[in-house]
């Protein structure tokens, strides 16, 4: 999904990218699978 993508591009143009691995994007009130950590969409497999 490119929003989580650029939630995290956005967090670490702000904050540098040493922060990027621990940016984690969550939709309040969608599914887990659109929600992201580092800039990569978290999968339903890997959130169970």
């Amino acid at each position: 999904m490119p929003h989580v993508t650029l939630y995290a591009d956005a967090v670490t143009a702000v904050f540098g990218p040493a922060c990027r691995d621990e940016v984690l994007v969550e939709l309040v009130g969608q599914p887990t699978s659109r929600s992201g950590l580092g800039g990569n969409v978290i999968s339903d497999t890997a959130a169970r």
